[in-house]
């Protein structure tokens, strides 16, 4: 569990460890159970903790010599744990998004300067502002998701490739959500970062672009 082998311990009798470890060594002890009902938990670990401090004979000032443990705190320490690493990674793939849109905002405003007298041309046929706005916006969503796509075949070929190298490790699973959800937002961050160029294209007066060299 976590990592530990259980084929690294050795049981044998007290006594007999003290022997071999010699009397001079303060043993380190552990001494573990389970109650019938958790509700009993909290009053359990105090009358253990009372217990103790009476064999240790610890006066009511003196602090403990010993720890008192539950499972319920090894689950809140792991949740502690989990929740300082997902605003980690939170925070790297905020960064990293922020690169990918001004990316796609400078892809796609090089391309309306490519294309201007081709905004002129439609224009000057009879092209709305909404359908020019619509055609950038639609352009940099599906740039969006394509880097999306093969983030995600990226992230699946690395999951099941480092499961693969770690014995007995369980195959990754996702869910079909976390596929769309990542998919759609992707375009989110397409039809953000695109507004910008696609509104520049869309204002774009028909003479002027014609005139583009």
């Amino acid at each position: 569990m976590f990592g530990i082998s259980q084929d690294n311990y050795l049981l044998m009798p007290f006594q007999t460890a003290i022997a071999l470890n010699g009397v001079m060594q303060q043993p380190d002890l552990w001494i573990t159970f389970s109650v019938d009902d958790l509700d009993t938990l909290d009053s359990t670990k105090l009358r253990v903790a009372m217990l103790m401090r009476q064999l240790h004979q610890i006066g009511a000032r003196q602090p403990d010599d010993f720890v008192v443990e539950a499972s319920d705190m090894i689950a809140k320490t792991f949740k502690q744990i989990s929740t300082t690493i997902t605003l980690v990674v939170a925070g790297i793939v905020s960064i990293s998004l922020v690169v990918g849109g001004v990316g796609i905002m400078n892809i796609m405003l090089v391309s309306v300067t490519e294309r201007t007298r081709e905004i002129g041309i439609a224009k000057a046929l009879g092209a709305r502002r909404q359908y020019v706005l619509m055609q950038f916006l639609i352009e940099a969503m599906v740039l969006a998701l394509i880097g999306g796509l093969i983030g995600i075949v990226i992230g699946f070929g690395l999951s099941h490739g480092i499961a693969r190298a770690i014995p007995d490790f369980p195959e990754p699973a996702v869910p079909w959500w976390a596929v769309a959800g990542a998919c759609a937002f992707s375009g989110l961050i397409g039809v953000i970062f695109g507004i910008l160029p696609a509104s520049k294209a869309a204002n774009l007066a028909p003479i002027d672009a014609l005139r583009y060299e």
